[in-house]
């Protein structure tokens, strides 16, 4: 009885107050569609990436047989188990990688000083209380590749799919040119630092292999480091003759034409629904507050 007293009650309150429930629906409402229209418009450009390196498992697993002549000059070789596209996902994720991109003409001042996006001119509008286009001078202090690390990690996203081993990567961003260019930027300096490790690798290991075919006599050693060196040429070989060394664009990334957020269709839904239950909370609440029944000690 206590239960439907009190249900009876609420629900006598809410008619007594409906139209102050209305209005105050109505008011938060439109205090939302008017911040949901003012927020601006991202762009993400995404891409399906494969992984491209090493395609020869042959040379990977045999070089596996001469690891114990290796370790003993400190050289790591590469391995069938090694998951490269592990290790590109990593990388890409890492703080000295985002140091390496944000050192390019303009990587900075778009990632940090973006105030919104001309879709006549296209062009990027600057915050000028933050950098200074004209004269290309930061007017607070310079942003950290820390600062810039924190606001890559929200707009970047990449993952692998475990099944076929695809990676996909995508940069969200104001300016779609800009996301469609910094994702291309993310996959052409992945390749490139990828390609520059294992050639100076390779470098050291064809050295050390050569010195130590020359001072060995015994034919099966001879044999072997000669197979080592034979899979260390084919990697040098690879790595001067592909640009795309680590990661194949399957899909590469493009410009995109539409938003990739917000949704405001589904936010106003969403605030609308907000709004009608925080008037009813307030109304009630108010009742509560102004009711003669209320004691207050």
């Amino acid at each position: 009885n206590y239960d439907e007293g009190l249900a009876i009650s609420i629900l006598r309150i809410l008619l007594l107050n409906k139209k102050i429930i209305s209005i105050v629906t109505i008011l938060l409402t439109s205090l939302f569609l008017l911040i949901i229209i003012n927020m601006p418009n991202q762009y993400k450009s995404s891409a399906l990436l494969k992984v491209s390196y090493p395609e020869n498992s042959e040379g990977a697993s045999g070089l596996s047989r001469y690891a114990g002549i290796a370790s003993i000059a400190g050289l790591s070789l590469p391995t069938a188990s090694e998951d490269k596209g592990q290790v590109a996902i990593e990388t890409i994720k890492s703080r000295s990688f985002v140091k390496k991109l944000i050192s390019f003409d303009g990587v900075l001042e778009k990632l940090m000083a973006t105030k919104s996006y001309d879709s006549r001119t296209k062009e990027i509008i600057f915050n000028e209380d933050v950098f200074d286009p004209k004269n290309g001078k930061w007017l607070k202090e310079k942003p950290t590749y820390l600062e810039a690390y924190r606001v890559y990690d929200r707009k970047m996203s990449i993952s692998q799919d475990k099944s076929t081993g695809f990676i996909s990567l995508s940069f969200e961003h104001l300016s779609p040119i800009f996301a469609y260019e910094f994702a291309n930027l993310i996959i052409r300096e992945l390749n490139k630092i990828s390609k520059e490790r294992d050639i100076r690798e390779s470098n050291d290991a064809l050295i050390y292999l050569e010195e130590q075919s020359a001072e060995t006599s015994q034919t099966n050693i001879k044999l072997s480091i000669n197979q080592m060196i034979e899979n260390q040429l084919r990697t040098n070989m690879l790595s001067n003759i592909r640009d795309e060394y680590l990661l194949m664009p399957i899909d590469p990334p493009f410009i995109p034409e539409r938003k990739s957020s917000p949704n405001r269709s589904t936010l106003s839904i969403i605030g609308a629904i907000f709004s009608f239950f925080f008037s009813v909370f307030f109304t009630i609440i108010r009742e509560i507050l102004t009711s003669n029944k209320l004691r207050i000690f």
